[in-house]
């Protein structure tokens, strides 16, 4: 079982590295995704804070609409923080099988959304700021 108090300092220790990285990935890439502001396409997870607000709201259709697997999700993550923070008799090999199984469905969900909605329907758009379309438009001078 992980140790809650030592990891929360942890991540206060580091917070204000990723906050001026924030700032710096959103000035010169237009995103704070590492993904997006490198290869100019949306990540797995593109949407979900957009779904989250929309969840919060009430508004489950538009939720679903901008990421099918926010609920997934936090299932997930509420099952990993019980299995590393509060349940002291967890199975690793049970705890490793959901998590592969989640990322499995998590990536097919991501390839289908690339399949059918890349690069019109939003959020799935093309970064154009990103560093390998820079990259490409200075080539191609």
């Amino acid at each position: 079982m992980r140790d809650l108090k030592k990891d929360l300092k942890t991540f206060l220790k580091i917070s204000p590295y990723l906050i001026i990285y924030l700032f710096i990935f959103q000035y010169f890439f237009g995103t704070i995704c590492i993904f997006d502001g490198l290869f100019g396409m949306p990540c797995p997870g593109c949407g979900l804070s957009r779904s989250f607000i929309f969840l919060i709201k009430g508004n489950i259709k538009e939720s679903l609409n901008y990421h099918a697997m926010l609920i997934p999700t936090i299932l997930f993550l509420g099952y990993s923080f019980i299995v590393l923070y509060v349940n002291k008799k967890f199975n690793i090999k049970i705890y490793y099988i959901v998590s592969i199984v989640f990322f499995l469905l998590l990536i097919s969900y991501y390839i289908y959304r690339l399949i059918n909605f890349f690069p019109n329907i939003p959020p799935l758009n093309i970064n154009s700021k990103s560093f390998l379309f820079r990259i490409l438009k200075a080539l191609n001078k």
